[in-house]
């Protein structure tokens, strides 16, 4: 247990046999919000997901907006190396370069990059499992995310679970490992409905968005 508890870059592969038997919806999985904010860098743009008062603020202090919007400061390496395995992506087609770019409310980076560098830790990190969760999209149109979800299939490939294997309850990481599969991909919008991505009924995320604690706990899940 105390490899487990101390080798983060590997936990689920250490994990105790009968954890690995648990679906994965129901393991205590740790996560990152809004992931990629880590990109943003000095003088990044404002980006479409962004309040019209932080195109206002940040033409007068970016510093202040920049560091409201990186809630991150790991890159995807690191965050995997410390034990990160549910991935919250929001994501925007930039025109007119035509690239899709990762936001929280300023340009953070392309989505090539750190979707290579994951599947490069998937490669060398056999037994561990991830969750990408693409939660919101900005001035997609269909032809977008045909092509956003086709760059998925060729990045991940074969390390995909698939929608159409088998239940979400029934997927475990020990049944994961056995077929050669690391990740389960969400994809949060009805214009990319396919066998391989999982829809948002599947694996739902509700936001109460409360500052009330009482009305907080009282909320439906």
């Amino acid at each position: 247990m105390t490899d487990f508890c101390d080798d983060l870059e590997n936990w689920m592969g250490k994990m105790p046999a009968e954890l690995k038997a648990v679906p994965i919806i129901n393991l205590a999985i740790p996560g990152s919000h809004d992931t990629m904010s880590y990109g943003i860098k000095s003088k990044a743009p404002v980006a479409p997901d962004a309040d019209p008062v932080v195109g206002t603020l940040n033409k007068y202090i970016p510093c202040v907006v920049k560091r409201w919007a990186v809630t991150q400061r790991y890159d995807i390496v690191d965050q995997l190396k410390c034990g990160v395995r549910y991935f919250d992506l929001r994501i925007c087609m930039k025109r007119p370069e035509n690239k899709f770019y990762f936001v929280h409310g300023l340009f953070c980076e392309e989505i090539a990059e750190p979707l290579d560098q994951l599947k490069d830790f998937l490669r060398t990190h056999p037994r561990e499992f991830v969750v990408l969760d693409c939660q919101h999209f900005y001035l997609f149109n269909p032809t977008d995310h045909c092509v956003l979800s086709a760059e998925l299939n060729r990045i991940f490939d074969k390390k995909i679970y698939s929608r159409d294997i088998n239940q979400l309850k029934d997927c475990t990481l020990e049944s994961a490992t056995r077929n050669g599969k690391q990740i389960l991909i969400v994809y949060r919008s009805d214009a990319c409905v396919n066998d391989r991505f999982w829809l948002s009924q599947d694996w739902p995320t509700p936001w109460p968005n409360e500052v009330n604690s009482t009305q907080l706990f009282i909320q439906p899940c």
